[in-house]
This record gives C-alpha cells, sequence and structure tokens, in this order.
C-alpha cells in the first residue's frame, strides 16, 4: 500500500550540474545526475539502461533509503534538464496545440528543469524538481519526493520504514513501474494525446500533496498506505498550478501499495497491486455538493 508525506528539511548532499537535451516532453524525472555524484555510481547502478525510468536492486534500495546512501562528505545537490521536441504528425491537427504553434511541424523547446536532489544524514533526503514549460511559457512546481526514513528488525528480519511527502500518486513507487514512470516515457504537449485517462495516470499530478507511510521487510515485502489532499486555490496558483484542474479532493483520497519481490536468474521478479479512491468536486465548484468517484488500482 502507498501514503505519502513530507517532512521539511532536505537536501545537502549531492552535486553536477547537468543538461541533457532529448527529445520530447517529460514530466517524470528519470536519471539525476546529483544522485550519481553523491553515491559515486554511474546511473546505470540506479536505472535499468542507465536513464531509466525503473530501478535496479541498487536502485530501489536507494530510494527506499530515503535517498541517504552518500560517497561524498558533501555536494551540490543541484541537477539541470532540457528537453526540445520537433513534432510531425501525418495530418496536420485541426487546431494548433498552442496559441503561438502551427497544426504541425512544430519545433519547440518543451520544457526545462531544475533538481534539488540529495539526502542530509542518515535519515532525511528526497528531490524537488521545478520546471519551465515551453507550451504554458511559464514556471511551475514538479515532481516532489521528500523522505524520512529509519531502519530496524522484525522478526529477526531487515525492516527500513519511512514516510514520503509527494505530489504525485504513484511517484514515490519503490519500482518506477506505476503509471507515474509509465511509458511512454518522452511526448510532448505539442504532440496529440488521449483525451481520457484513470485519474491516477498524472490526473492529479502537482494538483495535490499526500503523504504516505511504508515498510519494506527482507529486501522482498513492501507495504505502504497513505492519503492525499487538495492545497488551497492560493497556493497552487503560486506553485504555478491550475488550481482548479481537475478539481478538489473531497476529505482525503486513499493510496496504497503492496509488493513482493523475488530473485529470478539474474533479474528480478516483482508482483504487486496499488489503488486510489478519490472524490473530487469538478472544477472545485461545491455548490451542488455532489462529487465525481474514482477508483483505480
Amino acid at each position: 500500500m502507498a501514503y505519502d508525506r513530507l517532512t521539511a528539511r532536505l537536501l545537502a548532499g549531492s552535486g553536477m550540474l547537468f543538461l541533457a537535451v532529448a527529445f520530447g516532453w517529460h514530466r517524470p524525472v528519470k536519471a539525476v545526475p546529483a544522485f550519481a555524484e553523491q553515491t559515486g555510481q554511474a546511473c546505470a547502478s540506479c536505472h535499468v539502461g542507465g536513464f531509466g525510468p525503473q530501478l535496479t536492486k541498487f536502485g530501489r534500495q536507494f530510494k527506499l533509503g530515503g535517498y541517504t546512501l552518500r560517497a561524498k562528505s558533501f555536494n551540490v545537490p543541484l541537477s539541470a534538464m532540457a528537453v526540445a521536441s520537433y513534432v510531425h504528425t501525418k495530418r496536420a491537427q485541426e487546431e494548433p496545440p498552442t496559441e503561438d504553434s502551427k497544426t504541425n511541424n512544430n519545433l519547440s523547446f518543451d520544457e526545462g528543469s531544475i533538481f534539488l536532489a540529495g539526502g542530509v544524514g542518515s535519515h532525511l533526503g528526497g528531490f524537488a524538481q521545478v520546471t519551465y514549460s515551453g507550451a504554458d511559457e511559464a514556471w511551475a512546481w514538479d515532481n516532489l519526493d521528500l523522505r524520512a526514513v529509519g531502519t530496524g528488525k522484525m522478526g529477526g528480519k531487515d525492516l527500513v520504514y519511512g514516510l514520503t511527502l509527494n505530489n504525485n500518486p504513484t511517484i514515490q513507487d519503490a519500482w518506477n513501474t506505476l503509471p507515474g514512470w509509465g511509458f511512454p516515457y518522452t511526448d510532448s504537449d505539442f504532440a496529440p494525446a488521449p483525451d481520457a485517462a484513470p485519474l491516477i495516470s498524472g490526473g492529479l499530478g502537482q494538483a495535490v500533496l499526500g503523504l504516505t507511510a511504508y515498510g519494506w521487510l527482507d529486501s522482498k515485502f513492501y507495504l505502504e498506505g497513505g492519503g492525499y489532499s487538495t492545497p488551497s486555490r492560493g497556493t497552487l496558483r503560486w506553485l504555478g498550478a491550475d488550481p482548479d484542474d481537475p478539481g478538489e479532493i473531497h476529505g482525503l483520497a486513499p493510496y496504497g501499495r503492496a509488493a513482493f519481490q523475488t530473485d529470478v536468474g539474474d533479474g528480478t521478479l516483482e508482483l504487486g497491486a496499488f489503488a486510489l479512491k478519490a472524490a473530487l468536486f469538478p472544477g472545485r465548484d461545491k455548490s451542488s455538493r455532489f462529487t465525481d468517484h474514482f477508483t483505480d488500482w
């Protein structure tokens, strides 16, 4: 099960200013060079294929441990990313995707991101991303995952436990395989896209704040649970997010995650489940007192 939370104070620990130019729009963070600098490991140590987003066994332990493992006593915990795209479709779109674009053949600067990413001591760490959108021509907060962690024993087995505060359900996943990290890993705001998707597939990203508690037993069993709520309209506007999209959560939206993993040959087999349940006032309109109900699993 999964539940996320913020635990103030963080980030004095990793470095290396980085610029990666790719093609497409990229919301989820992939390999963050500041983490590589902090741990002294190559990106491929944490991410399958080097740039992920899926995590290796080492990467999972690093994330579940609150991003605190380090090989250097101090680094500047900053990274940067730039993404550009050229979008051509077989048929021109009926309307330009943005006010200043064309119906086809759009060359664009999609986004530029800055990451504050690293750990402080052995119990606090995380990453915070702010992004400039070329389509919106504005800065806004992006993915956030702040953690407070500890270790112990349960039934004679090693236990890692923690709290995570995040703003995008599933972005805290230990395997980076849930919707927050799902395919397509790169797309563009200037390309046509489906209008409908499950709420958990990015519908609440940067529109909520949630706290979850998790436990990781014997490097095999994972259990997480928590909930999400909607910040005030003024707070979201200050953070650069649309305060009315997709709406306001009535009370709390519970989120849960359970998983089991085991080694199979040279790889890892993981079996798990996750679920989110939410009641939303669409557009924050409470005049009728009716809500839209979502259950994603």
